[in-house]
């Protein structure tokens, strides 16, 4: 999201006043903010008095949990504490539903003629499969996948029927 490095005293103090104008803003005692951004609430309050240095992991958290937050504001001190807007939500909130309150998806024709294919191709080649195994105008070059014509040979019978269920399903 964004990248700092706090060398400065004067900086992290800066940082830590923000923090504390922006906690004061929202209303909260540091327990409360430090507990709505998943934050134990000694070391926010470490931060607050300057003490110790905010990670950009923690500001971007910070950032995250309160989107009015401007965040040039918070590292830079640059333009206004809060946005005007609440910035758009890149990930909408999981939606929670039973199953009877889903609603049913109707299939295209297209999706209905693909299933119709793939299960006629499936019953095709379980057919082809099975005549295989049981000999039937099958050799052992039947099984030899370089060998097209031997294949080709032994199910002529298969693709007359594939063609009337063809047919029959248009």
């Amino acid at each position: 999201m964004f990248s700092l490095i706090i060398n400065d005293t004067a900086e992290m103090e800066a940082i830590s006043s923000r923090l504390q104008a922006f906690r004061e803003s929202t209303n909260l005692s540091k327990k409360g903010f430090a507990d709505k951004i998943g934050m134990d609430p000694g070391l926010y309050g470490r931060y607050e008095a300057g003490l110790n240095k905010p990670s950009i992991e923690t500001l971007e958290k910070i950032v995250l949990t309160f989107p009015l937050l401007n965040a040039a504001w918070l590292i830079g001190g640059k333009g206004e504490m809060k946005t005007k807007t609440q910035p758009a939500d890149p990930m909408p909130a999981p939606v929670e539903a039973n199953s009877s309150e889903l609603a049913v998806v109707h299939e295209s024709a297209e999706i209905k003629e693909l299933k119709r294919d793939r299960d006629m191709w499936r019953d095709m080649a379980r057919t082809l499969a099975d005549a295989l195994k049981a000999g039937k105008g099958a050799t052992a070059e039947s099984f030899n996948l370089g060998n097209h014509i031997a294949a080709e040979q032994s199910i002529p019978s298969m693709v007359v029927s594939y063609r009337a269920d063809l047919d029959k399903a248009a």
